[in-house]
């Protein structure tokens, strides 16, 4: 047999052999799964818009019932502040019968005069057994009457106001914002952009609440705990992309 006749005998043997053979079908590329989010963190960011919106509006009744109280409650009388010691006072002998001058509604100290106090005058003149003739009695008793008086139309205008309750739905709805926090930490890390962007409104909600109420304690951890967070979250995510 020839050496072209010989080819021709081995391709065509081949040929055979693929056709015979069964066709394999090309296996494609595998497509990567979408990343999706923790459900709890997805649960949180649902849950936050409408709590904040509750606080927000909790603050803005408290500030008119604030204003409201202040248009019918008078100021203190000028006869029921006693102005800072000086060296000829003695102070000590005022701070029985007296207290801070101090915001009603805040407590926070105004300045360091003190306000004669209605009930501790009274007691005073009791205990001490002062003398209704003497220049001294009549004077405490006067100011007792003063500033009970005061107090008398000071606690009408609070309740009239509706303060108190307003303020108490202010603390309730930073606590359910807190409690959101504390979820939030307690969460799985952040997988996508959604979720560190959920973490970052979340912190700027707890900023709103250090603008409120100051930075205490609770809230300053929770603004620590979250920032870790979000810091380890916002690489964690960066590190995936």
């Amino acid at each position: 047999m020839t050496a072209p006749s010989n080819r021709r005998s081995f391709l065509g043997g081949m040929a055979a052999i693929f056709a015979a053979s069964p066709v394999v079908a090309a296996v494609p590329a595998a497509t990567p799964l979408p990343i999706v989010e923790a459900p709890e963190l997805l649960a949180i960011g649902d849950q936050l818009p409408g709590l904040l919106d509750v606080f927000r509006a909790a603050l803005k009744h408290r500030d008119e019932s604030v204003a409201l109280f202040e248009s019918q409650c008078l100021p203190i009388p000028t006869d029921l502040l006693l102005p800072p010691p000086s060296p000829q006072m003695r102070w000590a002998d005022y701070c029985e019968i007296t207290r801070e001058n101090i915001n009603f509604l805040t407590g926070k100290r105004i300045d360091d005069k003190r306000v004669y106090d209605a009930k501790a005058l009274k007691v005073h003149i009791i205990q001490q057994d002062v003398p209704r003739t003497t220049k001294e009695g009549r004077r405490l008793r006067r100011l007792a009457r003063t500033a009970s008086q005061f107090e008398t139309k000071r606690d009408a205008a609070l309740k009239v106001s509706g303060y108190l309750d307003a303020d108490e739905a202010c603390s309730d709805a930073a606590y359910e914002i807190e409690r959101l926090a504390v979820a939030a930490v307690k969460a799985p890390l952040p997988r996508t952009r959604h979720g560190v962007e959920i973490l970052a409104r979340l912190t700027s909600a707890i900023g709103e609440l250090a603008d409120e109420f100051g930075n205490r304690v609770t809230i300053v951890n929770k603004a620590a705990a979250l920032g870790r967070r979000l810091a380890e979250a916002t690489l964690s995510v960066e590190a995936v992309r």
